[in-house]
Protein backbone atom coordinates (compact mmCIF):
# COMPACT_ATOMS: atom_id res chain seq x y z
CA UNK A 1 0.00 0.00 0.00
CA UNK A 2 0.87 3.36 -0.74
CA UNK A 3 0.36 5.98 1.43
CA UNK A 4 2.60 9.73 2.70
CA UNK A 5 1.48 8.68 6.55
CA UNK A 6 3.59 6.80 8.33
CA UNK A 7 0.73 4.49 9.91
CA UNK A 8 -2.61 3.65 8.20
CA UNK A 9 -5.06 1.33 10.00
CA UNK A 10 -4.30 -1.46 7.29
CA UNK A 11 -6.57 -3.99 8.94
CA UNK A 12 -9.64 -2.29 8.82
CA UNK A 13 -9.05 -1.47 4.92
CA UNK A 14 -8.49 -4.80 4.26
CA UNK A 15 -11.92 -5.56 5.65
CA UNK A 16 -13.48 -3.01 3.48
CA UNK A 17 -11.38 -3.83 0.21
CA UNK A 18 -12.46 -7.46 0.72
CA UNK A 19 -16.32 -6.57 1.02
CA UNK A 20 -16.30 -4.74 -2.14
CA UNK A 21 -14.25 -7.21 -4.43
CA UNK A 22 -16.24 -10.24 -2.57
CA UNK A 23 -19.75 -8.95 -2.74
CA UNK A 24 -19.76 -8.95 0.87
CA UNK A 25 -21.25 -6.29 3.80
CA UNK A 26 -18.49 -3.26 3.63
CA UNK A 27 -19.34 0.00 5.50
CA UNK A 28 -17.38 3.30 5.71
CA UNK A 29 -17.13 4.46 9.26
CA UNK A 30 -18.98 6.82 10.84
CA UNK A 31 -17.07 10.08 13.18
CA UNK A 32 -18.04 9.88 16.88
CA UNK A 33 -19.89 12.64 18.82
CA UNK A 34 -17.65 15.31 20.09
CA UNK A 35 -17.69 15.00 23.71
CA UNK A 36 -18.19 18.34 25.18
CA UNK A 37 -14.81 18.02 27.69
CA UNK A 38 -13.55 20.35 30.71
CA UNK A 39 -10.69 22.31 29.98
CA UNK A 40 -9.39 21.32 33.34
CA UNK A 41 -9.83 17.72 32.78
CA UNK A 42 -7.34 18.10 29.57
CA UNK A 43 -4.79 19.96 31.36
CA UNK A 44 -4.46 17.45 33.58
CA UNK A 45 -4.06 14.99 30.81
CA UNK A 46 -0.99 17.57 29.30
CA UNK A 47 2.24 16.84 29.59
CA UNK A 48 5.30 14.16 28.79
CA UNK A 49 4.61 10.06 28.52
CA UNK A 50 7.25 7.78 28.25
CA UNK A 51 7.59 3.83 28.43
CA UNK A 52 8.54 1.04 25.67
CA UNK A 53 11.38 3.53 24.52
CA UNK A 54 8.63 5.94 23.02
CA UNK A 55 7.24 9.11 24.04
CA UNK A 56 3.79 11.12 23.22
CA UNK A 57 3.43 14.94 24.25
CA UNK A 58 -0.20 15.29 24.48
CA UNK A 59 -0.37 19.34 24.00
CA UNK A 60 -2.87 21.81 22.83
CA UNK A 61 -2.76 24.86 20.87
CA UNK A 62 -6.08 27.29 21.53
CA UNK A 63 -8.70 24.24 20.85
CA UNK A 64 -7.13 21.87 18.63
CA UNK A 65 -5.81 19.32 20.70
CA UNK A 66 -3.31 17.11 19.81
CA UNK A 67 -0.30 14.47 20.64
CA UNK A 68 3.21 14.20 19.22
CA UNK A 69 4.42 10.97 18.65
CA UNK A 70 8.46 10.50 19.21
CA UNK A 71 9.46 14.01 18.82
CA UNK A 72 7.91 13.73 15.23
CA UNK A 73 4.37 13.18 14.34
CA UNK A 74 1.46 15.52 15.21
CA UNK A 75 -1.93 13.53 15.57
CA UNK A 76 -4.75 15.45 16.13
CA UNK A 77 -7.57 13.85 17.97
CA UNK A 78 -10.84 15.10 19.87
CA UNK A 79 -12.74 14.10 22.95
CA UNK A 80 -15.97 11.54 23.00
CA UNK A 81 -15.30 10.95 26.39
CA UNK A 82 -13.83 12.44 29.54
CA UNK A 83 -10.83 9.87 29.07
CA UNK A 84 -11.21 9.06 25.34
CA UNK A 85 -10.43 10.59 22.64
CA UNK A 86 -10.54 10.08 18.56
CA UNK A 87 -8.06 10.66 15.65
CA UNK A 88 -9.25 13.27 13.42
CA UNK A 89 -8.53 11.88 10.37
CA UNK A 90 -8.22 8.23 10.66
CA UNK A 91 -10.56 5.61 12.57
CA UNK A 92 -9.26 4.71 15.64
CA UNK A 93 -9.78 5.87 19.81
CA UNK A 94 -7.29 6.21 22.31
CA UNK A 95 -7.94 6.28 26.25
CA UNK A 96 -6.45 7.93 29.07
CA UNK A 97 -6.03 5.50 32.10
CA UNK A 98 -5.07 5.36 35.47
CA UNK A 99 -2.92 2.87 36.75
CA UNK A 100 -2.46 0.78 39.80
CA UNK A 101 -0.03 3.50 41.52
CA UNK A 102 -2.63 6.29 40.32
CA UNK A 103 -0.20 7.41 37.63
CA UNK A 104 -1.81 8.93 34.08
CA UNK A 105 -0.91 6.08 31.07
CA UNK A 106 -1.39 7.05 27.62
CA UNK A 107 -0.92 4.64 25.31
CA UNK A 108 0.79 2.30 27.74
CA UNK A 109 3.06 5.03 28.77
CA UNK A 110 3.27 6.43 31.86
CA UNK A 111 2.83 10.27 32.21
CA UNK A 112 6.38 11.80 33.73
CA UNK A 113 6.87 13.85 36.61
CA UNK A 114 6.72 17.30 37.68
CA UNK A 115 3.30 16.88 36.63
CA UNK A 116 2.55 13.32 38.63
CA UNK A 117 -1.19 12.91 39.71
CA UNK A 118 -3.12 10.58 41.78
CA UNK A 119 -5.77 10.08 38.99
CA UNK A 120 -7.37 7.39 40.79
CA UNK A 121 -9.55 10.40 42.90
CA UNK A 122 -10.89 11.67 38.88
CA UNK A 123 -10.56 8.42 36.39
CA UNK A 124 -12.45 5.34 37.53
CA UNK A 125 -10.23 2.31 37.25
Amino acid sequence: MLSNYDFVPLTKLAESLTGVLFGERSSVPSLPAVFPLNDDIYAKYMGTYEGFGCNAVVDRKDEALYFIWNDHTVVPFYPISETAFHHTWQDWSCTFECDMDGRITFLGMRKQAPNRLDCHRWIAL
